[in-house]
């Protein structure tokens, strides 16, 4: 603040508005440039500030907007951040998940178990991949790790899981209809089997009277050459 009137009231309300400086008239032209470059230097970290305070804002709506429950754990598989899916799924606040291990909230034991991805993951780096049942979240889901790193070395890692009780189900109940359709095959061929033989009798049940009464005529007739033939001796 330049002013040519310098008061204790002026002075203390400059200071509470965070001035760079208060320069009372004469200044010194040196000074002068120097209060100004401050000033500049200021209005330059302040403007980064809000540009950094930002980014992490819209980060963080980004990260919450997921629908899928997203940790970061460090590399000794504690949660050190998740979004609002993960806390939702697991029904605890924030505060509740952060710095509790993934195995402990995941699987729901103190350590983590024999195959999991982020043992290897912390060694080699390689995103590991893994379908399991997950009685926390009650469904099925696929469990994607992948490294965030420091330098050149694993230094933590991120985890997602995408539901798959949905897609299990529907293959569940897709082949469900595909047995039901190979035993009704199967029984429509078990009829068409037993269908030939009947056709073949129906079909042939009206010739078949035919040669039944012309045999019968056939038999009658021989009987009146038999009869008469005996009346004549």
């Amino acid at each position: 603040m330049l002013t040519a009137f310098s008061t204790v009231d002026s002075v203390v309300n400059s200071l509470r508005a965070q001035v760079i400086d208060y320069l009372q008239k004469p200044v010194d032209a040196d000074y002068l440039v120097a209060t100004i470059e401050r000033a500049l230097e200021r209005r330059e970290r302040l403007i980064a500030e809000q540009q950094v305070k930002k980014a992490a804002t819209e980060w963080r709506k980004t990260f919450d907007t997921i629908p899928d429950p997203i940790m970061l754990v460090d590399p000794s598989f504690r949660i050190v951040r998740v979004n609002r899916a993960a806390a939702d799924n697991l029904g605890l606040s924030f505060q509740q998940v952060l710095g509790r291990t993934c195995c402990e909230l995941i699987h729901q034991q103190a350590d983590p178990p024999e195959y999991c991805p982020l043992r290897g993951l912390m060694s080699n780096g390689q995103v590991h991949r893994l379908e399991t049942r997950l009685d926390r979240f009650g469904g099925d889901f696929l469990l994607t790790h992948s490294a965030l790193y420091d330098g050149d070395k694993p230094a933590g890692a991120v985890v997602i899981l995408h539901d798959l009780t949905e897609r299990k189900e529907m293959e569940l109940k897709l082949l469900q209809s595909e047995k039901l359709a190979a035993v009704g095959q199967l029984a429509a061929g078990v009829a068409h089997e037993i269908n030939n033989p009947l056709s073949f009798i129906m079909t042939n049940l009206g010739q078949l009277g035919k040669y039944s009464s012309a045999l019968q005529s056939m038999i009658a007739e021989a009987g009146k050459l038999v009869r008469a033939s005996g009346s004549q001796e």
